[in-house]
């Protein structure tokens, strides 16, 4: 919605959806590995952070349409930051489940 509307560019979005997916897949499929004996809420970012994150990047666009900083405007800052965030708890579940597995 973000990008269809033109509020960020398509390729943030995309990563971004991206990686918001592979962060809940990397839980699910580690507990499932796990056989239910270990509980894979780990990670820096999780659904409801990532939710929060969105919102304000939302109404931070609304309150600064335009604002530009290094070509990006509030909001693909904002996700581009929810993009980091989201690959570092990728990363540190996939870390968790190798030491753990």
């Amino acid at each position: 919605a973000f990008s269809f509307g033109a509020i960020i560019r398509w390729e943030i979005a995309v990563v971004a959806l991206s990686l918001s997916f592979l962060t809940s897949y990397t839980r699910a499929h580690g507990e499932l590995r796990s056989g239910g004996k270990l509980n894979f809420a780990v990670g820096l970012i999780e659904r409801p952070e990532r939710l929060i994150i969105i919102f304000f990047s939302l109404i931070t666009y609304a309150l600064l349409p335009s604002v530009i900083y290094l070509s990006f405007n509030m909001a693909e800052l904002i996700f581009l930051l929810l993009i980091f965030l989201s690959a570092y708890t990728v990363l540190q579940r996939i870390i968790f489940a190798y030491k753990n597995l």
